[in-house]
């Protein structure tokens, strides 16, 4: 039997208490979005800090937006019962104690799961609905929200969800190109990031521009990002991700080269890396 492990500190349980208290209190007193400033660039914590934490849990991006993350990234997927949970694989397999599709498995089946985390079950953690992991970020750091499975009703609903909540602002959703494009009929403030599809980077930044999309995620197949691209997308209002951080010091070299926001799994040790001077 895998060994259960006690994952939250006191002092991290206390940090959980009080975010669930607090809401969104310690983001800013202004309730206009049009108030709030959002970051220019810095870190992305790649499913939160998952490097310490389990990944696309409410402790990971606990821990991301405690030191300071600029974005969070998380995935999102529909229940068999139509609920909307936080895991970046379809299947339950990989980070908990069960097996199966997520989409054959309701929400309180998925509920039920323990979360594994090297190679130890994890206490007191469980799969977060995309709800619970929303309502404990502050409305001043970008939300970068990828949709695998592409269901127009799903992206209907996290929209609709964004905008009831004020959280349209600094949200965006990576997601099918002609899905996007659909649901923005409904919603037009949405904000997409468009997916990596062509060949060369250039023929991406120039999609990007026609769509009028707003944020990119190359990766590393693109190995020339040549500095009048990266400023070609900046001209145009478009922030750019990195999907392919390889650690602390790749991140600051992305960072000084133009990237808005580094995708890290390892958020502490960015975090440390780009304190320094």
């Amino acid at each position: 039997m895998m060994k259960k492990r006690t994952f939250l500190s006191l002092a991290a349980l206390a940090y959980v208490v009080i975010l669930g208290i607090c809401g969104n209190c310690n983001v800013s007193a202004a309730e206009n979005a049009q108030e709030i400033t959002l970051p220019e660039n810095g870190i992305c914590a790649h499913r939160g800090n998952n490097a310490h934490f389990p990944e696309n849990t409410v402790p990971a991006f606990l821990s991301a937006v405690e030191l300071g993350a600029a974005q969070v990234e998380l995935d999102v997927y529909y229940t068999k019962d139509k609920k909307m949970i936080v895991m970046h694989d379809d299947d339950v397999a990989r980070t908990t104690t069960g097996k199966g599709l997520i989409r054959e498995k309701t929400l309180a089946e998925i509920k039920s799961l323990g979360i594994r985390f090297q190679g130890k079950v994890v206490d007191g953690v469980r799969v977060p609905t995309f709800e619970e992991v929303v309502s404990v970020l502050p409305k001043n750091i970008w939300i970068n929200i990828h949709v695998k499975d592409n269901k127009v009703d799903l992206i209907l609903e996290i929209a609709a969800y964004l905008k009831k909540e004020g959280r349209l602002h600094q949200s965006f959703l990576l997601c099918n190109r002609n899905v996007a494009q659909e649901v923005r009929k409904t919603y037009p403030t949405l904000k997409i990031c468009n997916p990596p599809g062509e060949s060369t980077f250039s023929a991406y930044v120039d999609s990007t521009i026609a769509l009028g999309f707003e944020f990119v995620q190359p990766n590393p197949k693109y190995a020339e990002m040549p500095k009048s691209e990266i400023q070609r997308l900046h001209d145009a209002g478009v922030k750019i991700n990195y999907f392919g951080v390889k650690n602390a010091a790749h991140c600051r070299e992305l960072l000084e080269m133009g990237v808005d926001f580094p995708l890290c799994d390892d958020v502490t040790a960015c975090a440390t890396e780009m304190s320094k001077k």
